[in-house]
């Protein structure tokens, strides 16, 4: 196995720190995690707040559940590692931006076409 780029390991400390951030702050006050959290409704509502929530979510996780964030990690670990080889820096970036942002799109329009199911708060 190769070994691990400074923008994946960057990004496996970034999720580390932020879910120990996110664990504290959810004891505290929870409704602090909310502008990072997708948020199909208040953005299909035209809610600007909800912005940063398009790519926010992707670094949250649920303070309880250690094993989700860990399978996230291990799995973009894997794959990042070489992938971030094959690719140059900004591509790589760019790379992992749009995968967030098609993920946002695509609860988006779930949320759009069936709100029963689909337009609820995302984190992960």
């Amino acid at each position: 196995m190769p070994a691990l780029g400074p923008i994946t390991r960057g990004i496996l400390i970034a999720w580390v720190a932020l879910w120990v951030a996110s664990f504290l702050v959810n004891l505290a006050n929870p409704a602090l995690l909310s502008p990072l959290t997708l948020d199909p409704r208040a953005l299909l509502d035209g809610q600007l707040s909800a912005i940063p929530g398009l790519l926010g979510y992707v670094f949250l996780h649920d303070p309880s559940r250690t094993a989700h964030l860990f399978f996230n990690a291990l799995l973009f670990f894997m794959f990042a590692t070489d992938v971030e080889i094959l690719w140059p820096r900004r591509r790589f970036v760019l790379f992992l931006g749009c995968a967030a942002l098609a993920g946002a799109v695509a609860t988006l329009l779930l949320a759009w076409l069936a709100p029963a199911n689909f337009a609820f708060p995302v984190i992960g």
